[in-house]
């Protein structure tokens, strides 16, 4: 009996009917989205040629007999699924984006209305809602054609400038559709400009402040000195170099910072919230072409002063912009009043962005400088010219 309904079994079994082979699929890296005319879309891609990877484990712009190891296409229509189908036409193998990397939206369309052109990517179940997103200076599918000389395929090398080591700034689809979603949350994205190329070289991705978005469209900017003071308001500084002048003194220190404690206090008051941050990042100093002797505490001090006026003035800088001239909150303070007071915040979110405009926002920073290098003094300074 046990046989038979082993043997019995084998009829309702189902095998991969769908499977599809790994060199039937195109590997979408990135995909470019920009307004085109008629209220359409145009959508590109850059899909990896595994064959052309090579073996070596360094970047180059070609693989093995010189070719590139990726290529773009483009397409326009209705709507971005529409689009797509358009782009499997031009595409011998199956179109596969569960592997993309990052998202470009042009600024042209980030103006005029993002929400729309979000639905396809976060409800594609290929499609991995931990994709980067960034907004491009001007149309979307240039940067596509650009290549990069550290990696083989160039929008690998766009993410790692836009979202590596040297940035804090962080945005995916996910986060992004919660903050479209949910009341008093706007999203800030990250820019990414093309430097002016020299003579025989091709231009280069480089990082370019934040998009202020409001509704889904994109109201302005900051720039990079501006959005570090974004990144201090929403507790996302975790690393960083500031350069300040001594009062007094000739010449500037830079600090790198190690860490930083930070305090977020919001009150109440006649039912108009207002929020208090202190911050205490821990800092050393990397270089000093000053004619202070940082050995001396007293000049230790001097630093630690001017590091953290420059800190404040940055975020208070930043903090007159978004509330006087965009007039939009990108730095999450609706989170901490929703939790702080839930029953009040019912009636604030209604219309938050007119209270964050007048909510006052005080900013205390308390920099520390916990170790001061190799060498006290500049090195390029006599003795007669330190101060001590």
């Amino acid at each position: 009996m046990l046989w038979v309904l082993a043997l019995a079994s084998l009829l309702v079994l189902t095998g991969c009917w769908d499977s599809v082979e790994v060199n039937d699929l195109g590997i979408v890296i990135a995909t470019a989205i920009d307004a085109a005319p008629n209220n359409q879309v145009r959508v590109s891609i850059q899909i990896a040629v595994p064959g052309q990877m090579g073996s070596g484990t360094g970047g180059g712009m070609s693989g093995g007999g010189g070719k590139k190891p990726y290529f773009s296409v483009s397409a326009v229509g209705t709507d971005i699924r529409d689009t797509n189908q358009r782009l499997q036409r031009m595409v011998s193998r199956q179109i596969f984006v569960a592997h993309r990397r990052i998202l470009l939206i042009g600024e042209k369309l980030a103006k005029q209305d993002i929400e729309r052109q979000l639905d396809e990517p976060t409800r594609n179940p290929q499609s991995r809602l931990r994709t980067e997103v960034v907004v491009t200076r001007g149309e979307a599918m240039n940067y596509l054609k650009v290549s990069y000389p550290f990696e083989r395929v160039p929008m690998e090398g766009m993410r790692k400038v836009m979202y590596g080591n040297a940035s804090d700034y962080k945005m995916d689809l996910k986060d992004l559709m919660i903050m479209l979603a949910t009341p008093g949350l706007q999203p800030a994205i990250p820019i990414v400009d093309l430097t002016p190329p020299s003579p025989g070289e091709s231009p280069k991705f480089r990082a370019d402040g934040v998009a202020l978005f409001r509704g889904g469209k994109m109201i302005g900017s900051l720039t990079t000195h501006e959005a570090r003071g974004l990144l201090w308001l929403q507790d996302k500084m975790k690393r960083g170099t500031v350069t300040v002048g001594i009062p007094g003194h000739k010449g500037k220190v830079s600090c790198k910072m190690l860490r930083v404690k930070s305090d977020f206090d919001v009150k109440m008051k006649n039912g108009h919230p207002s929020m208090s941050v202190r911050l205490r990042p821990e800092n050393d100093i990397v270089e000093n072409d000053t004619d202070l002797d940082v050995n001396d505490p007293k000049n230790v001090v001097l630093v630690e002063r001017a590091y953290s006026t420059k800190v404040k003035q940055t975020i208070v800088h930043t903090v007159d912009l978004l509330q006087h001239r965009y007039g939009v909150d990108v730095t999450g303070s609706s989170e901490y009043i929703h939790q702080a007071f839930p029953s009040e915040w019912l009636k604030l979110s209604a219309h938050w962005d007119q209270e964050f405009a007048r909510m006052p926002i005080t900013v205390e920073v308390d920099g520390k400088i916990r170790r001061i290098g190799m060498d006290g003094p500049s090195l390029t300074r006599t003795k007669g010219q330190i101060e001590h």
